[in-house]
């Protein structure tokens, strides 16, 4: 016991540092220093521990707090995505119109397209933003985890967001949403509108109806929305927590296989020896034999 206890402070310390470089280095690399860590709260009972975020606030309509201000700011991280296709997919017609009109106008750059439609402040309004995710039935499903996603539901309640975000009436989902779509078009929304343009300008010269247009619309505004830099840096992070997963499954998977071989040994000593009787030997009973 006191060997054990006496290598048991270095192994905290190592972890420790390596946990530190591996942050110092990346943040999504904390995932695997946490996971390795041998103070993680599972990892006393020989299981390996993914590092998880603060848990979420209980659903509630509260008055504005820090924790509920920084819950919604850490839950828009894992929303851009989502929020950016949806805002884009309602927006194809607007797009579409604003497009046409400037060009009839002579004004054919993403700026003036951009100045149509009221800029970013305009586009997340947060009361468009809650009839589009009500309409469209997205609802913000937080895990137990810490991370988050919007999921489509058919069926059920329909999901609840607040027209406008008040002090005393607070709704962290409403205020993450909100602030996921201003940060992903405050990045991407020029780059956007430039390929929405040149969609609507190829679908002219193909003699495109109108169906067909905003189709295409849709479809060249939502890949856009990957490529912009809060969009990868959602879809880093997931990457970041499956390869943590992967590596927390092969760690343990390697464990219990290590137990496994070193308990094999042991087993076949203990029955291999203990009770077997040699062969009788020539002009010897059985009853002369003795145990080896």
């Amino acid at each position: 016991m006191e060997r054990r206890s006496g290598l048991h402070m270095p192994l905290l310390r190592l972890a420790f540092f390596v946990k530190v470089l591996l942050s110092a280095f990346h943040p999504s690399l904390s995932y695997f220093a946490a996971a390795a860590s041998p103070t993680s709260p599972s990892s006393a009972n020989g299981e390996e521990s993914l590092a998880t975020e603060p848990a979420w606030p209980r659903e509630t309509f509260a008055e504005k707090s820090d924790e509920l201000v920084g819950a919604g700011q850490r839950l828009s991280k894992w929303l851009v995505c989502s929020v950016c296709k949806a805002r884009v997919t309602s927006l194809s017609d607007a797009f579409r119109k604003a497009a046409m009109e400037m060009a009839a106008r002579g004004l054919e750059g993403e700026d003036d397209v951009e100045d149509r439609l009221g800029g970013v402040k305009n586009i997340c309004k947060m009361k468009d933003l809650a009839t589009l995710l009500r309409t469209q039935r997205l609802e913000v499903v937080l895990g137990a985890d810490g991370t988050a996603s919007m999921k489509s539901y058919k069926h059920g309640p329909e999901p609840k967001y607040l027209d406008a975000i008040e002090k005393d009436k607070f709704h962290y989902k409403s205020y993450a949403v909100q602030r996921a779509c201003t940060s992903v078009f405050r990045a991407g929304l020029s780059d956007i509108l430039s390929g929405v343009l040149q969609t609507v300008r190829a679908a002219g010269q193909r003699g495109d109806d109108e169906a067909l247009v905003l189709m295409s619309i849709g479809s060249t505004a939502r890949m856009l929305c990957e490529r912009v830099k809060p969009c990868r840096q959602e879809t880093a992070r997931w990457a970041a927590r499956h390869r943590a997963m992967q590596a927390a499954k092969a760690s343990k998977d390697a464990a219990a296989a290590g137990k496994t071989s070193a308990a094999a040994p042991a087993s076949e000593s203990t029955t291999g020896t203990v009770g077997r009787s040699r062969p009788p030997m020539s002009g010897e009973s059985d009853t002369q034999r003795t145990e080896l």
